[in-house]
Parts: structure tokens; sequence; C-alpha cells
């Protein structure tokens, strides 16, 4: 199964699908969140459940996220140039490529390399990899929110957070 993932990495087999963020007072969409999705040769279509679990065991995760961030961002980059409301970029985060060092660094690359604006990029964490660490957390995401990054945390109230302790985490939304 491993063998199989590392083929769709390598084979192209990963791809981006865009779900709107519409806002429910205006029904205008505001934004897209980045979906990957795996192109099975035997399979079909696989939603990203049903891989991501085994990516993040293998350390698969790390090229996949850098794989959607490239895509999406140049992909939001493209929209926005050619639209006169910029729509914001929402993009999944391992909790493992979250704790990586090159994190930022690799993120201000993205953003300057496909020509996205920070200012319509978020990230969106899983309440658990922001609580694993809450002060390396905190660090990382302010580091983020100083670079212009937004950071939602998606899956809220699936874990042990309370939502007095995100106060400690400069955070834009929850999900």
């Amino acid at each position: 199964a491993d063998s199989d993932l590392r083929r769709a990495v390598d084979q192209n087999e990963l791809e981006v699908h865009y779900q709107p963020i519409v806002r429910a007072d205006s029904g205008r969409i505001e934004g897209v969140e980045a979906l990957c999705r795996w192109r099975h040769p035997e399979r079909g279509f696989l939603e990203a459940s049903s891989f991501v679990p085994l990516a993040e065991e293998t350390g698969l995760i790390v090229a996949i996220d850098a794989l959607v961030l490239r895509r999406a961002c140049g992909q939001a980059s493209a929209w926005n140039r050619t639209h006169a409301d910029p729509l914001t970029l929402n993009v999944n985060l391992s909790a493992l490529q979250f704790h990586r060092r090159d994190l930022l660094a690799t993120i201000e690359r993205t953003l300057e390399e496909t020509g996205l604006d920070p200012r319509h990029f978020q990230l969106e964490l899983t309440e658990t990899a922001v609580v694993a660490d809450v002060e390396g957390s905190a660090r990382i995401l302010r580091r983020l929110r100083d670079a212009g990054v937004g950071v939602c945390v998606d899956d809220f109230g699936t874990g042990q957070a309370a939502l007095a302790s995100l106060r400690n985490f400069p955070v834009n939304g929850l999900k």
C-alpha cells in the first residue's frame, strides 16, 4: 500500500480539488479550500481520509503537503490575478509538516514563487496538531501571523482542547 502511495506521488496521481467557502449572510464565495484527491488507476478517486493516515505513518505526508501547497497557491494566484475580489486559499497542513523547522521558509518561498499574497492564504491545522505542543505551536503561529499568513483550527471540538485554551494561539478562526 505504501508503494502505491509512493507511486502516486511520483506519477502525479494526486490532484487538488477546490471546495468553495461561502459567506452565509451574502452567499458570496470568499475563498476555497484545497482538497487532495488520489486518482487511483484501479480504485478511482480516493478522498484524503483513505490515504492520509498511511501518508502520515510513512512520512510521505510531507511531500504531499508540499505538492498541494505549491499547486494550490499557484492556482489561487492565477485566479486572483483575473478577479476583482481576491479569494482566500485555505490549505490543510499535517501535524508533521506544522512542526518542521523549515515550515515558515517553505510557505514564504511558495507564496513568493507563485505570487500569492499572504493576506489571501490561510493554513488549516487540526486541533490535535496545535495542542500537542502548546509553547512550540504558539511560537510557530506567531511567526506565521507576523508573515501575514492566517491560521484556522480545523476539527475543533474533536480533541481535548478547551475553547479557553485557544487564547494562547493567534488564530483567525475555528471550524
